[in-house]
């Protein structure tokens, strides 16, 4: 509604369409791409897609994440804690490393991170999420620094719970 030319990226295709179809029924401009953020080449191919498309990337909003079931850390599979560090975290480096360039380039641009504020204060079950999390503040702060003088602007949201199908399910009544 603003006249922002958007490009949204999820796992999930039919996700991504309904999403498109609000935003462009809205008289928006949007460019769906099915992106998994635990893959670098599909991290990549989003970043070529936006340039082609677009001609420049002004904002990235990292927002996907992933939590396991609510467990305690010493029964927590470690391929559980290798995924979820993955896409909560290792999703923001893939995405900032090749966004990075670009707004350089351009000579600025802003990255939000959303994290949580679990970050800060844990939850009893979600050691990884909540680690993850940790991680990506402290990620952000080390991005804002290096970012300063290229003109990127490197904020992180920390909300707290949100009522989403995994709050749902249990998550949130810890």
């Amino acid at each position: 509604r603003e006249g922002a030319r958007v490009v949204i990226a999820a796992r999930t295709p039919e996700r991504l369409g309904r999403v498109a179809k609000m935003i462009t029924g809205h008289g928006g401009q949007c460019l769906p791409v099915p992106t998994d953020v635990s893959n670098q080449h599909q991290v990549e191919h989003l970043v070529q897609q936006t340039i082609k498309k677009f001609g420049r990337i002004d904002i990235l909003l990292n927002n996907a994440g992933i939590l396991t079931p609510p467990t305690p850390l010493s029964d927590l599979d470690e391929a559980e804690w290798d995924r979820v560090f993955d896409v909560n975290l290792k999703g923001i480096y893939r995405t900032v490393c090749s966004v990075w360039p670009v707004m350089e380039k351009q000579g600025q641009g802003v990255i939000i991170n959303t994290a949580s504020v679990v970050a800060f204060k844990g939850s009893a079950g979600l050691a990884a999420y909540c680690s993850s999390k940790a991680a990506g503040v402290m990620l952000t702060r080390v991005l804002a620094l290096e970012g300063a003088p290229l003109r990127i602007c490197v904020n992180c949201v920390c909300p707290g719970f949100i009522d989403t199908p995994w709050f749902t399910k249990g998550v949130g009544a810890q």
